[in-house]
């Protein structure tokens, strides 16, 4: 199979693939070429404002990148753990983001 057809889901039996992936910046920038549809439907469950989306997707490319190099072939296939990832750091993203960081005065005198 070559690399320029390969989609998302093919990447759970190219192993080796993933594993150059986490060495080779040139097989990583292919890699997230291939994942950029399946991030951005994932980006779009989250909002359908464009500039919040593209947030989101810098956001999700760099879960991405990081399951890529965190994956472990032995725990389950690699689109779930990707999927569940990139979820995981949008939902934290934005709730980091969306909530308003208040320090609390103290009641001591200094």
């Amino acid at each position: 199979m070559k690399i320029n057809n390969l989609k998302l889901f093919d990447l759970d039996k190219e192993q080796d693939l993933l594993d150059q992936a986490k060495y080779n910046r040139e097989v990583m920038e292919i890699l997230i070429k291939i994942a950029e549809p399946y991030l951005a439907k994932i980006c779009m469950n989250f909002s359908t404002d464009k500039d919040k989306i593209e947030d989101y997707m810098q956001e999700a490319e760099l879960a991405f990148l990081k399951s890529v190099k965190g994956y472990d072939r032995n725990k389950g296939k690699f689109t779930t753990y990707m999927i569940t990832a990139v979820r995981n750091s949008l939902l934290t993203f934005i709730y980091q983001k969306d909530v308003d960081i208040v320090i609390p005065k103290s009641k001591k005198k200094i």
